[in-house]
């Protein structure tokens, strides 16, 4: 597997090239230094020092004197030492930037951070600490996010190696192997990348930054143009294939497109990267020119003859054998009607560069994009006929990801949930076998390693040493034999991360037992081992399996050997149903399909005297002591969610799945076949939509996942996926064990999907008699489980409003017409049954914004009435539409849609709904509801009722919450006094001035000055005489004196409520604190 590196494009290569070594300063003593570095390295000096005593003395000779960065000027420098983060004071080891005194402390302008290891410490290899079992390379990202938002680069060392990321991006990076530096073209790359004046600017951007978005911008120019050709190179082969082989099915043809365009591709692929000889499709291409006949089939003869070369190899073309099964005979392929026309446009595919241009990344998200095409094109052929343009719309929409239920998985998340299941699971084991418990190693204790014979085959070591090795020998089979599944494989998205994962860590448990064996190694084909005993996929559509594969090969190709055959590994099926007369073929036994993960597997017996040869195992029972030693270590995915299913699969589930609820989704029932499918402390990773934490239709699978370990969560504050709205997303890990003193976290990834995870950590609390979990901020010490608290749910009720309009719905049931022409909203009440009507942004806290509202004919012809609501008496209405609380009491007898929630105490008389609205519109409560929500800053944010109903009311007698009441009656009667000063401003220009235009500014006039005032008018060129400025402004100053007058009693009162509200829920200074920040 090779490492992949942030440049490499043609862009960079040349400017590489034009860049002269001559034109460095002092070349000659910067490579000394470098010299006598590279000796001090050799006699392992480096290596027998600790981090701390050479740290200062590295980053001035390789930063300072070599690289340009400036240490020493009191005044303005660009290396800083031990530079602390802006956020929470943590440490890196050195900073490069703009630095300058500002009184007694640093203005600190940085640009990259750079964490040092000692020269021992493998920079991939998670830390030997308790409290932090990050990687450096992780401990580095995390000082990045924190230093400011100029900071664009990661630096990371352990004396003997450089590394050099981008901050958006952990999988990626340049090496300077530092041993390896006095290379010329190392040399060259080295200062063209890293010395000051290239790498940071103060006031634009710098060289390597305009190189980093360059690269980023011809990667995302070259991957739509391959997209697009690849899309409408599919179609015309499609259709070239229909029409010169009228007899094949259609079905069959459309496959035979993919699979030709699978192995052109992978041939490209091994062209640029060397595996096959350079211009081998060119060659194919040049047949053409030395022909003689006229036979239109000569393109096709000579490319089975290649396809035919790579699957068996041909020596004397040094083709080597790829075989693997992408190239196995096809005789009804190679038997189709194929001319050069076409052919010649497929071999343009060779001109994309596949080394760097198109990496196996894109490629596979390309992929992911593909198969909705694909969907589109089998509608056309189950249809029988072509599609108009408004069909072909309607495929495009509910077409593969609408009924399938699944959307591609950025990069990011693939590897967060990677490292979280596999590498949790590994974390387990070595903790099974000792690890933190190991003595620590010396290097006197290495040095005891000595051959006992000439040999050198067999080796004498110390105590400590043996253990070491005991250690790691049994650590490797566990790595070994680790069982990795992905259900619902798509392009094979998480099975590359996970190959990745396995890979790195294989290698480097490799090195370290090379090491305590005077570097012996094992011959062994480790991406092979991964491919074919550590990885698993399973999807339901065949195109997914062949695209999972090849992104699998295109990352495991090599020069000399054969591509591993997938085919026992990754299979297509149903995941969720085995029964034939359900799904037909597409049944999927896990026990008979992975017998190597399922071994002695045995069906019910269906009589008692049916003989059972032993030992068997019955894995259709998820209690089956099987699971005790068999199953799958790791279950990882992106599940479909949202997929149409039919209803006799409807009925499948209802009757086989615990978790089944009305208004079933797919991703749930994934939930419950990827436990059921774990070996006993094995782990589980999705990301799905977090519905399933807190709707009412989920509380089955609540109940399942309760059973086990919740290892952490990680809810995800912004949009995830690019080409979908699935609304909150959570990823979710847990273990199928159960310890109650376990404990669990809660991530809040607060950033978007092009850098990598960052989040807030606390403990996860779980809800409660209802079985909903809660996400909740544990600084705030209250417990609301004991009285005198309730809540809000259990002393209010809680209604939204109306939904006018649904097809199919109300009485009589809504036409198309109907719901289209809104004949029961209207701008005026028509008859008795028009009710004014309130929707979200007619109100504020405490606050009507609008009173000239919209009018609604209320009744059962309504989609939804909600009969029930209290709408025709006194209520508090919260706007639903927004990440914060915003309630409002409102007294006019009006309707309400959708978009608005109706609040009424239960018991009036009991507890007030005046009361109850102060609490609602404290800050305290905003802040309780958004940490059990984690709403806050989401785009399209929305207050749920689930929430709303755990709010923690304290339930005091009507005497004590007078005050309460006489405030929110306060800031009621003082907000419609100034919105009646604010409307009746806005009424009297308009009415001045009619042809006005109220921008945000006038509408806001109270925020003005006259001055600024009478310029906005005459913006609109409305002039004002002298004799009508003063009038103007004596009017003018006289009702935005009121305003303010009125502003300061509502924020005074405001401020009296929440200091009130403190004082009932007895909140600590440093809890307020925390509220108000």
């Amino acid at each position: 597997m090779l490492q992949q590196k942030i440049f490499g494009d043609k862009n960079y290569r040349q400017k590489l090239a034009n860049f002269s070594i001559d034109d460095i300063s002092e070349l000659k003593t910067k490579t000394e230094i470098i010299s006598k570095y590279i000796k001090a390295i050799e006699s392992g000096r480096i290596e027998r020092t600790k981090e701390e005593a050479i740290q200062a003395d590295f980053l001035n000779k390789f930063f300072g004197d070599l690289l340009g960065y400036d240490y020493n000027d009191p005044k303005l420098w660009n290396l800083e030492k031990e530079n602390k983060s802006v956020t929470d004071g943590t440490k890196a080891d050195g900073a490069l930037g703009f630095f300058a005194m500002d009184g007694k402390n640093i203005e600190a302008d940085v640009r990259a951070v750079v964490e040092l290891k000692d020269a021992l410490t493998d920079l991939d290899k998670p830390q030997n600490r308790q409290s932090d079992r990050r990687t450096p390379v992780e401990q580095a990202f995390s000082y990045s996010s924190k230093a400011g938002g100029r900071c664009k680069w990661v630096i990371v060392s352990n004396f003997k190696e450089i590394r050099f990321y981008h901050a958006s991006d952990q999988s990626r990076y340049e090496i300077f192997i530092l041993q390896e530096l006095l290379n010329v073209e190392n040399l060259k790359r080295f200062f063209f990348l890293l010395q000051k004046e290239q790498l940071i600017s103060k006031n634009s951007e710098s060289f390597v930054e305009i190189l980093y978005r360059e690269r980023q911008e011809t990667e995302q120019i070259i991957s739509k143009l391959f997209y697009n050709q690849y899309k409408n190179l599919r179609i015309e082969l499609f259709e070239h294939l229909k029409q010169n082989n009228p007899y094949k099915e259609k079905l069959l043809l459309l496959n035979k497109s993919q699979k030709l365009l699978d192995r052109f591709i992978f041939v490209c692929f091994c062209e640029d990267r060397n595996l096959l000889p350079a211009y081998t499709s060119k060659k194919v291409k040049d047949i053409l020119k030395n022909a003689f006949d006229f036979y239109p089939n000569k393109l096709w003869r000579q490319l089975t003859g290649l396809f035919h070369s790579i699957d068996i190899g041909n020596a004397p073309l040094d083709i080597n054998k790829f075989n693997g099964g992408l190239f196995a005979k096809d005789d009804e392929l190679d038997n189709l009607i194929i001319k050069d026309e076409i052919l010649l446009k497929l071999i343009a595919f060779s001109e994309f560069d596949f080394d760097s241009d198109l990496n196996v990344n894109i490629l596979g998200h390309i992929f992911e994009q593909s198969l909705s095409d694909i969907e589109e094109l089998k509608a056309q052929i189950g249809n029988g006929k072509e599609l108009t343009d408004e069909e072909k719309s309607e495929v495009r929409k509910n077409g593969k990801r609408k009924k399938d239920g699944i959307f591609y998985t950025p990069e990011y998340i693939t590897r967060y949930i990677v490292k979280e299941a596999i590498g949790g699971w590994l974390e387990d084991r070595k903790q099974e076998l000792g690890f933190y418990n190991l003595p620590e190693l010396t290097s006197d204790d290495i040095a005891t390693i000595k051959p006992e014979n000439k040999k050198g085959s067999k080796l004498r070591y110390n105590a400590k040493v043996e253990v070491w090795l005991k250690f790691w020998e049994a650590y490797k089979q566990q790595l070994l034999n680790i069982k990795v599944l992905d259900p619902a494989c798509g392009s094979g998205a998480f099975l590359n991360q996970a190959f990745d994962y396995l890979f790195v860590e294989g290698r480097r448990v490799s090195e370290e037992i090379s090491l305590l064996r005077l570097g012996q190694r094992e011959v062994f084909e480790l991406d092979r081992h991964i491919l074919t005993n550590n990885i698993f996929g399973v999807d339901l559509n065949p195109e997914s399996v062949e695209i999972t594969k090849l992104s699998l090969w295109l990352k495991t190709a090599n020069q000399g050997k054969e591509l591993t055959a997938l085919e026992e590994n990754i299979k297509c099926g149903n995941s969720l149903i085995d029964d034939p007369t359900i799904a037909g073929d597409k049944a999927f036994n896990w026990f008979t399909s992975f017998p190597s993960v399922f071994p002695n597997f045995r069906k019910q017996k269906e009589k008692e005297t049916d003989f059972i040869e032993e030992p068997t195992y019955n894995y259709g029972n998820p209690e089956s002591k099987g699971f005790e030693k068999f199953g799958f270590d790791v279950v990882i995915g992106n599940p479909p969610y949202g997929a149409t299913l039919l209803e006799k699969d409807i009925e499948y589930f209802r009757k086989i799945y615990e978790s089944f609820e009305y208004q079933v989704n797919s991703y749930v029932l994934f939930y419950e076949k990827g436990i059921v499918l774990l070996k006993s402390k094995g782990y589980l990773a999705y990301i799905t939509p977090a519905t399933f934490t807190y709707q009412h239709f989920f509380k089955k699978i609540r109940k399942v996942l309760n059973k086990y370990d919740l290892i952490s969560v990680c809810k995800y504050q912004y949009e995830v996926f690019e080409d979908a709205d699935v609304g909150d997303t959570v990823s979710w890990v847990l273990k199928k064990s159960f310890s109650p003193e376990y404990i669990t976290f809660i991530r809040i990834s607060t950033f978007p999907n092009n850098i990598e995870i960052e989040y807030s950590e606390t403990k996860l609390k779980l809800l409660d008699d209802k079985g909903i979990y809660k996400i909740t901020d544990n600084r705030i010490d209250i417990n609301f489980s004991t009285k005198p608290f309730q809540k809000l749910g259990e002393i209010a009720q809680i209604i939204v409003g109306i939904k006018p309009y649904q097809v199919g719905k109300g009485d009589p049931k809504q036409t198309r017409e109907i719901v289209n022409s809104r004949v029961f909203s209207s701008d005026r009440p028509i008859d008795n049954t028009f009710k004014s009507c309130i929707v979200g942004k007619d109100f504020n806290r405490y606050t009507m914004l609008n009173t000239n509202l919209s009018y609604l004919s209320y009744g059962k012809w309504l989609a939804e009435p909600r009969e029930i609501a209290p709408f025709f008496k006194e209520k508090i209405i919260i706007r639903q539409t927004s990440d914060s609380l915003i309630g409002n009491l409102d007294v006019s007898l009006s309707v309400n849609l959708n978009n608005v929630y109706n609040i009424t105490s239960i018991n009036e008389s009991e507890i007030s709904n005046h009361y109850l609205l102060s609490l609602i519109n404290s800050k305290l409560f905003n802040y309780i509801y958004q940490s059990i929500s984690q709403e806050k800053g989401r785009l399209f944010a929305e207050v749920k009722k689930v929430y709303l109903e755990q709010l923690p009311c304290k339930i005091i007698p009507l005497s004590e919450q007078q005050p309460f009441i006489e405030k929110a009656d306060t800031m009621l009667l003082n907000n419609k006094y100034l919105q009646e000063i604010k409307q009746s401003f806005i009424l009297l220009i308009k009415s001045k001035w009619p042809t006005l235009n109220i921008t945000n500014k006038i509408d806001e006039w109270y925020n003005l000055s006259f001055e600024d005032f009478r310029k906005e008018l005459e913006k609109q060129k409305i002039k004002l005489s002298l004799q009508e400025q003063a009038e103007w402004m004596q009017y003018f100053n006289g009702q935005k004196h009121k305003s303010e007058l009125l502003q300061n009693t509502i924020s005074q009162t405001d401020n009296e409520i929440d200091e009130m509200v403190y004082q009932l829920y007895k909140l600590t200074e440093e809890e307020k604190a925390i509220i108000s920040s």
